[in-house]
């Protein structure tokens, strides 16, 4: 039996807009793992936006991930959650809860 995730919070940090980039995000899941430095970023051909998981440059150059999902359902429930955020703090809308959560199931 696996554990079911929540994201149990979502902090989003603006960052002056830089070759689609809008934002930053910290997200907490079940309380449990913090994933840091995850990108918001316009999408470039439709509207919308898109998620960008960290990595990091070796010293041989090579890129490697740091931190991301791998079950498409993860994935789904992290990006309901910070883009529900998002459209909080875009329409300048301080949310009661500061620290929703989105089930993973």
């Amino acid at each position: 039996m696996t554990m079911p995730f929540k994201v149990t919070e979502v902090h989003i940090h603006r960052v002056p807009q830089y070759q689609g980039l809008i934002a930053m995000v910290k997200i907490v899941l079940s309380d449990s793992i913090v994933i840091d430095g995850i990108g918001i970023h316009e999408k470039r051909h439709e509207q919308g936006y898109r998620l960008t998981y960290p990595n990091r440059r070796l010293n041989n150059g090579n890129t490697i991930t740091v931190a991301h999902p791998i079950k498409q359902s993860l994935s789904k429930a992290i990006e309901k959650a910070v883009f529900k955020e998002l459209s909080l703090i875009q329409k300048d809308v301080e949310p009661h809860d500061r620290y929703r959560s989105a089930d993973f199931r």
